[in-house]
């Protein structure tokens, strides 16, 4: 660029003191460390003075930050977690997607970074710490279901679905995941049914991180190793991390999509489908059952992603576009057969399509 935009600095996040230091004077800052250094690096940001982002990963240390809202204000700053690409922008395209409809009762959301040409034996990578992905594969995923928020169980083999996308990506399968929807059902409470959001894998990864998770390896609780105290995770995280940490020439591939459902004002049924993917194209398809009499699709338009945050009033942009056309198939069944308006037939068993 012939400029120098930017210098390092070596620190250590730990370090308060250092840390306020170096954030003193900052007008604004992106913390991408591990999950669980954010809420200290909160707590001197604030007294810092300095706007902080995070990307966060773990709703339960989140709660804890949104507990220094008032100091925040105080400080005249905003502090803003799960600013990933889930939470984060999963989120942002769910609000999108509602804003298509008069009104939303469920919202579905699938998303998964993976190997753009996955290499036995974990036919996976990881661009981020490793303790980043157990954290997400151990524990629970904060959900509204019937209206209310619940926690359910990562890994459960009844959440487990099969979802097609088009060549060279092929069939890929969807689980649930923990801290993908953020504070996000709290906010939606009592405007939505159903909100809830699956991580995207290529094949054959669920059943294996679930054979190391039923083995006890993700477990935090120390074990007896000939008399001494080993924590099981650290040991998983010390052998298999190494092993799916993202090389310099590794290139992986992002997928979000967003199905939002709801009746129009008339109560005719009503879709919406927001997509993201790595080359910045938003596709939506919007569909109303009281606009097109036979009930097909009556609009659908796409717009690049940097019209959408732009707020432009854009073109449909299709030459460039990359149509998204997935169908949800359970584990236990077969492809389901779309009806002519290619929306799902029940809330239950979502089909995407754009």
């Amino acid at each position: 660029m012939n400029s120098e935009v930017a210098s390092a600095v070596g620190l250590d996040a730990t370090d308060a003191e250092a840390l306020g230091s170096f954030l003193t004077g900052v007008d604004s800052f992106v913390s991408a460390v591990p999950y669980w250094l954010n809420p200290g690096i909160t707590a001197v940001a604030i007294r810092a003075r300095a706007c902080m982002c995070d990307l966060g990963g773990n709703t339960d240390l989140v709660l804890e930050q949104l507990k220094l809202d008032e100091a925040a204000a105080e400080a005249d700053i905003a502090i803003v977690p799960d600013c990933g690409q889930v939470p984060g922008m999963g989120t942002s395209l769910s609000v999108y997607a509602m804003s298509m409809l008069d009104r939303t009762d469920h919202l579905f959301m699938w998303d998964g970074g993976n190997d753009q040409h996955p290499r036995p034996p974990f036919t996976y990578i990881s661009t981020f710490h490793v303790a980043g992905l157990t954290n997400e594969y151990y524990g629970e995923a904060i959900f509204l279901r019937d209206g209310k928020v619940v926690r359910v169980p990562t890994f459960l083999r009844e959440d487990y679905e099969e979802v097609e996308f088009p060549a060279p990506i092929g069939t890929m399968e969807a689980f649930i995941a923990g801290g993908g929807t953020s504070t996000a059902p709290w906010t939606f409470e009592g405007k939505v049914q159903t909100f809830q959001n699956k991580t995207l894998r290529w094949k054959g990864h669920f059943e294996q991180w679930k054979f190391i998770i039923d083995t006890g390896l993700m477990d935090l609780k120390p074990v007896l190793v000939n008399g001494q105290p080993v924590v099981p995770r650290d040991v998983l995280h010390a052998c298999v991390g190494p092993k799916i940490t993202a090389g310099p020439d590794d290139r992986d591939f992002v997928i979000i999509t967003i199905r939002a459902r709801g009746p129009d004002l008339k109560g005719h049924r009503q879709s919406a489908i927001v997509g993201l993917a790595n080359d910045a194209v938003i596709i939506v398809e919007v569909t109303g059952s009281n606009v097109h009499p036979e009930g097909g699709p009556d609009l659908r338009i796409w717009y690049t992603a940097f019209e959408i945050w732009i707020s432009w009033t854009a073109t449909p942009v299709r030459s460039a576009t990359v149509i998204w056309e997935s169908v949800v198939r359970r584990s236990a069944g077969s492809a389901m057969t779309l009806p002519s308006s290619r929306t799902s037939p029940s809330c239950n068993t979502p089909a995407l399509s754009a």
